[in-house]
């Protein structure tokens, strides 16, 4: 889909947005009859209950899918997703990527839980990510409407024991596509599937990569869990002490992973990373920021001058560490 790319924001444009987004929850609530209001609040009162962990996570799920993605979707605010695009509706969007994704939970599901989502993130950040965890499973829903009732007229099936609910949906989609269809449905023409399995087939098919915890390395879990943190803290501590011992560990962490890339001959991944240093010149606008790269559209040179005490050096100017590695092998 056409990229929205962010904008350098005022205090101004801030209080402007929260304005709008105010109306927005407004408008939205509005526009709701008696019944859908009744789904909104049982569906906001399952969020609750699922970032509390009171109720079986994978049950919660299903359900937040089936209320978004089923019950709720002639009237979730679809629209705002498409504002300052060229489509004209939601169903034009036939690309999505993870930003995409973020971009759905903030304009379409925070404003039906009437939040802002920047406000969601910083007083209720668990409650945020409960959304976030399954845009795609509605996103995936709202394209391909696989969620049906099965022979006696259920959407959930009656587990037996400690087992999470699992929602019936038609494999008319994923049977078209012969890697799907020997993993998941077998030919059926339809099922019932957990959360689990509904998520990775809407990864799959939305994403283009089955998003299975049960298929990650050790290493890609913890790391994940790390950038999870780091999105958000990106201070070190106060105290000495402890700075002290975080920026210890932080070097031999940042080292030896820089080594792992460097033992699987990583030399082009070593070097954009090397490279990307974010810009913290928050007074500035992009275009007068003046460090070396930073996260937005602009970026400085990286100047790296080869040491040669009998003639003048040579300076390499490099914008990137693709660019850096081709310009470094040049040099005699």
């Amino acid at each position: 889909m056409e990229k929205i790319q962010p904008q350098k924001k005022t205090m101004i444009d801030e209080m402007v947005k929260k304005d709008l987004v105010k109306k927005e929850i407004n408008q939205f609530t509005k526009s709701l009859n008696k019944d859908q209001k009744a789904t909104i609040d049982e569906t906001k009162k399952l969020v609750e209950n699922r970032s509390d962990n009171l109720v079986g996570g994978d049950t919660t799920d299903s359900q937040l899918v089936f209320n978004f993605g089923y019950k709720l979707k002639d009237v979730l605010p679809l629209n705002n997703f498409v504002k300052g695009t060229d489509y004209k509706n939601f169903k034009q969007v036939n690309s999505f990527d993870t930003k995409s994704i973020k971009h759905f939970t903030d304009v379409v599901l925070c404003v039906a839980m009437g939040e802002n989502a920047d406000d969601l993130k910083e007083k209720d950040s668990y409650f945020y990510r409960v959304l976030r965890d399954i845009a795609v499973g509605v996103i995936y829903e709202l394209k391909y409407k696989v969620i049906t009732k099965d022979t006696i007229g259920k959407f959930f099936d009656t587990p037996i024991g400690r087992q999470p609910k699992k929602l019936f949906i038609s494999f008319s989609d994923i049977n078209k596509i012969e890697k799907l269809k020997t993993k998941y449905s077998g030919g059926k023409p339809a099922d019932y599937v957990s959360f689990q399995t509904f998520n990775a087939i809407a990864n799959f098919r939305i994403l283009g990569k089955e998003n299975n915890s049960e298929n990650k390395s050790t290493l890609l879990r913890k790391l994940e869990n790390l950038q999870d943190y780091l999105v958000k803290n990106k201070i070190l501590s106060i105290d000495p002490t402890m700075k002290a011992q975080e920026i210890d560990a932080i070097n031999f962490v940042v080292s030896d992973l820089l080594l792992m890339l460097d033992s699987d001959n990583q030399f082009t991944q070593i070097a954009d990373t090397l490279t990307f240093i974010t810009d913290n010149e928050s007074n500035l606008d992009l275009d007068e920021k003046v460090r070396l790269v930073n996260f937005h559209k602009h970026i400085g040179n990286i100047e790296f001058v080869k040491y040669d005490k009998m003639k003048k050096a040579k300076a390499i100017v490099a914008d990137s560490g693709d660019s850096f590695l081709q310009q470094v092998k040049q040099v005699q």
